[in-house]
Protein backbone atom coordinates (compact mmCIF):
# COMPACT_ATOMS: atom_id res chain seq x y z
CA UNK A 1 0.00 0.00 0.00
CA UNK A 2 1.48 3.02 -0.93
CA UNK A 3 0.47 5.45 2.12
CA UNK A 4 1.84 3.15 4.52
CA UNK A 5 4.98 3.81 6.00
CA UNK A 6 5.55 2.36 9.27
CA UNK A 7 8.05 3.64 10.90
CA UNK A 8 8.64 1.54 14.29
CA UNK A 9 12.10 1.82 16.97
CA UNK A 10 12.70 -1.86 16.15
CA UNK A 11 14.61 -3.33 12.72
CA UNK A 12 13.29 -6.82 11.52
CA UNK A 13 16.59 -9.17 10.78
CA UNK A 14 17.83 -9.19 6.95
CA UNK A 15 16.20 -12.05 5.29
CA UNK A 16 18.08 -13.26 1.72
CA UNK A 17 14.92 -13.94 0.01
CA UNK A 18 14.08 -9.95 0.22
CA UNK A 19 17.13 -8.18 0.88
CA UNK A 20 17.97 -4.80 3.26
CA UNK A 21 14.77 -3.24 3.74
CA UNK A 22 14.48 -0.65 6.88
CA UNK A 23 10.26 -0.73 6.70
CA UNK A 24 8.75 -3.43 8.60
CA UNK A 25 5.92 -3.04 6.65
CA UNK A 26 7.34 -3.57 3.35
CA UNK A 27 9.21 -6.16 4.52
CA UNK A 28 6.17 -8.07 5.83
CA UNK A 29 4.60 -7.12 2.62
CA UNK A 30 7.15 -9.14 0.95
CA UNK A 31 7.53 -11.99 2.98
CA UNK A 32 3.95 -12.79 2.45
CA UNK A 33 4.10 -12.52 -0.91
CA UNK A 34 7.05 -15.24 -0.69
CA UNK A 35 4.56 -17.51 1.44
CA UNK A 36 1.52 -17.09 -0.95
CA UNK A 37 3.93 -18.61 -3.91
CA UNK A 38 5.26 -21.01 -1.92
CA UNK A 39 2.68 -22.12 0.50
CA UNK A 40 -0.74 -23.81 0.65
CA UNK A 41 -3.64 -21.52 1.64
CA UNK A 42 -3.86 -22.90 4.97
CA UNK A 43 -0.42 -22.14 5.64
CA UNK A 44 -1.24 -18.32 4.14
CA UNK A 45 -3.80 -17.79 7.11
CA UNK A 46 -1.60 -19.22 10.18
CA UNK A 47 1.14 -16.67 8.85
CA UNK A 48 -1.55 -13.92 8.01
CA UNK A 49 -2.98 -14.49 11.84
CA UNK A 50 0.74 -14.54 12.95
CA UNK A 51 1.01 -11.16 10.97
CA UNK A 52 -1.98 -9.46 12.71
CA UNK A 53 -1.01 -10.31 16.08
CA UNK A 54 2.32 -8.79 15.93
CA UNK A 55 1.06 -6.02 13.94
CA UNK A 56 -1.66 -5.44 17.20
CA UNK A 57 1.10 -5.78 19.69
CA UNK A 58 3.28 -3.26 17.84
CA UNK A 59 0.25 -1.08 17.52
CA UNK A 60 -1.34 -1.29 21.80
CA UNK A 61 2.40 -0.46 21.98
CA UNK A 62 3.25 2.85 20.18
CA UNK A 63 2.06 6.03 21.62
CA UNK A 64 3.21 7.62 18.38
CA UNK A 65 0.33 8.06 15.84
CA UNK A 66 1.76 7.50 12.47
CA UNK A 67 3.28 3.92 13.80
CA UNK A 68 -0.50 3.13 15.23
CA UNK A 69 -2.12 4.53 11.73
CA UNK A 70 0.02 2.50 10.20
CA UNK A 71 0.04 -0.93 12.21
CA UNK A 72 -3.74 -0.58 11.46
CA UNK A 73 -3.58 0.29 7.66
CA UNK A 74 -1.36 -3.22 7.23
CA UNK A 75 -4.04 -5.17 8.93
CA UNK A 76 -6.72 -3.97 7.38
CA UNK A 77 -4.26 -4.69 3.82
CA UNK A 78 -3.21 -8.62 5.17
CA UNK A 79 -7.52 -8.86 5.76
CA UNK A 80 -8.45 -7.80 2.38
CA UNK A 81 -6.02 -9.79 0.47
CA UNK A 82 -4.74 -12.80 2.31
CA UNK A 83 -7.65 -13.74 4.55
CA UNK A 84 -10.63 -11.88 1.80
CA UNK A 85 -12.03 -10.63 4.70
CA UNK A 86 -13.21 -7.13 3.58
CA UNK A 87 -15.13 -6.37 6.72
CA UNK A 88 -12.35 -6.88 8.93
CA UNK A 89 -10.31 -5.07 6.07
CA UNK A 90 -12.81 -2.04 6.00
CA UNK A 91 -12.82 -1.90 10.12
CA UNK A 92 -8.90 -1.48 10.23
CA UNK A 93 -9.21 1.09 7.71
CA UNK A 94 -11.45 3.08 9.75
CA UNK A 95 -9.11 2.74 12.77
CA UNK A 96 -6.18 4.06 11.24
CA UNK A 97 -8.68 6.72 9.33
CA UNK A 98 -9.55 7.79 13.21
CA UNK A 99 -5.99 8.67 13.91
CA UNK A 100 -4.51 10.09 10.46
CA UNK A 101 -8.31 11.87 8.92
CA UNK A 102 -8.22 11.82 5.32
CA UNK A 103 -5.31 9.64 4.48
CA UNK A 104 -6.16 9.40 0.46
CA UNK A 105 -4.68 6.33 0.68
CA UNK A 106 -7.14 4.89 3.33
CA UNK A 107 -10.21 7.11 2.09
CA UNK A 108 -9.83 4.89 -0.92
CA UNK A 109 -9.27 1.74 0.57
CA UNK A 110 -12.59 2.28 2.73
CA UNK A 111 -14.39 3.37 -0.52
CA UNK A 112 -13.13 0.76 -2.87
CA UNK A 113 -14.09 -1.85 -0.15
CA UNK A 114 -17.51 -1.10 0.28
CA UNK A 115 -18.20 -0.73 -3.46
CA UNK A 116 -17.30 -4.15 -3.54
CA UNK A 117 -19.24 -6.14 -0.66
CA UNK A 118 -22.21 -3.53 -2.59
CA UNK A 119 -20.95 -5.23 -5.66
CA UNK A 120 -20.99 -8.54 -3.83
CA UNK A 121 -24.37 -8.73 -1.35
CA UNK A 122 -26.02 -7.72 -5.18
CA UNK A 123 -24.76 -10.65 -7.33
CA UNK A 124 -22.44 -8.46 -9.18
CA UNK A 125 -19.37 -8.92 -7.96
CA UNK A 126 -16.47 -9.65 -10.43
CA UNK A 127 -15.06 -13.29 -10.75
Amino acid sequence: MQGVDVQCGFRMPDNPNIGPTPNPAVRLGKLAERYEERKPPAANVANAMVALRYLDQTANSSSDLRVRANTKAVAGFIHERYLADLDAAIACYREALDLVPGDETLVEAVGRLQTEIKARDAGTAPG
